[in-house]
């Protein structure tokens, strides 16, 4: 009888072991999850990030277009104020209510000719300001792109790490439950067995 206890309280401590090592690994398993949720949220983070910088793009390309309107708008009105004094003070010089014909002529072929050398700096000034544009959104781009690629790479890296670490503390978990499960028979097989040697064991008056 006295060994059948030692043997019990033996299994009590294996089962206490193994019961405390249970709950360490569910709490290593708490907190790995904690962390793949960490990482979720820096992952949905940097892609607003990313919206949000292809709007402000955006934005900035709308904000170009409509300068150049309204700067073409001004080169017309600009234009047109000039075109006004010069043929005011023409009038004024040869004493005329009206312009004569070669003059008006000239005034058109110099008209012409302002709107055309207008046109050809607008569309160079457009050109020169698209390629800038352009280079600048490209370079944004592709460094957005590169940061949101990497960091992805490192997530991903980790989420496997903690995958795997996940799956061995899994692993550790079912190894401890069998443990438990098989010191738990032992414990009744020894318990059985005491029980039985009780009833075997009597005095001659017994039997």
């Amino acid at each position: 009888m006295a060994t059948a206890k030692t043997k019990s309280d033996n299994t009590d401590v294996v089962i206490s072991s193994a019961a405390a090592a249970l709950v360490k690994a569910t709490a290593n398993i708490q907190e790995a999850f904690k962390s793949v949720d960490s990482l979720t949220e820096t992952a949905e983070n940097l892609t607003r990030d990313i919206a949000n910088k292809r709007a402000e793009i955006e934005g900035l390309t709308e904000v170009y277009q409509t300068k150049y309107r309204q700067s073409e708008v001004d080169f017309n009105l600009k234009l047109a104020e000039n075109k006004d004094v010069t043929v005011n003070e023409y009038l004024k010089s040869v004493g005329k209510e009206a312009i004569e014909s070669a003059a008006y002529k000239a005034l058109q072929t110099e008209l012409v000719a302002v709107k055309q050398e207008r046109d050809a700096e607008v569309k160079k000034a457009v050109t020169i300001e698209n390629s800038r544009l352009t280079r600048d959104f490209a370079s944004e781009k592709a460094l957005l792109q590169s940061q949101f690629e990497t960091s992805t790479a490192k997530q991903l890296a980790q989420i496997e790490s903690l995958t795997e670490r996940n799956g061995a503390l899994s692993h550790e978990i079912a190894k401890l439950f069998r443990e438990i499960e098989a010191q738990r028979n032992l414990t009744a097989e020894v318990a059985k067995a005491g029980s039985v040697g009780s009833i075997n064991v009597g005095t001659p008056n017994n039997r």
